[in-house]
């Protein structure tokens, strides 16, 4: 498991590594690397504080983690075709890591200041506690969501995707 906002979030290990070992500790998956795949989430979350500027830089991070993963999965596909292997890594870690995150924190966020707006409490002085408490909602909510909609995505992709490329469900290379 992985401590991250003070949350445990199990990681699981992959089946084969480079050159096919089980077990083998993979680089993107299986450390706290993986977590450069959700910059866009904490982006999304610090949106009403620090503005569009480090949303994007924090998108740009996630995308960089999406293709460094997929390009070493591609690399050290076991079939010796990369292209299936690219297509799903890159599939599984753009929904999984990237939109579906992404857009539920930036809808936590929403939502949170759409209450403090209903409740007559939008446009409070920079230094209330209450200004910061969207941004604060949104990180917190972010180890909440990792876990579900990694196991979403599996669902989704071991039924579409997965099968369109003769990947195996739960076999990912």
């Amino acid at each position: 498991a992985v401590l991250l906002a003070g949350a445990a979030v199990p990681v699981e290990h992959s089946e084969a590594g480079e050159g096919g070992e089980a077990g083998e500790v993979d680089l993107y998956r299986d450390t706290p690397l993986r977590y450069a795949g959700y910059a866009n989430e904490v982006g999304e979350a610090f949106r009403p504080l620090l503005g569009e500027t480090f949303v994007i830089v924090s998108y740009a991070v996630a995308l960089t983690y999406v293709l460094a993963d997929s390009f070493d999965k591609s690399r050290k596909s076991p079939s010796g075709t990369p292209l299936p292997a690219f297509l799903d890594a890159f599939s599984w870690q753009i929904v999984a890591s990237v939109a579906a995150p992404g857009f539920t924190i930036n809808r936590v966020v929403r939502l949170v200041m759409a209450g403090l707006a209903a409740a007559g409490m939008e446009g409070l002085p920079e230094t209330g506690a209450l200004h910061y408490l969207p941004t604060a909602v949104g990180l917190a909510v972010i180890p909440l969501i990792v876990g579900p909609l990694d196991s979403l995505t599996e669902f989704v992709m071991d039924r579409t995707m997965r099968k369109w490329l003769g990947i195996e469900p739960g076999k990912v290379e």
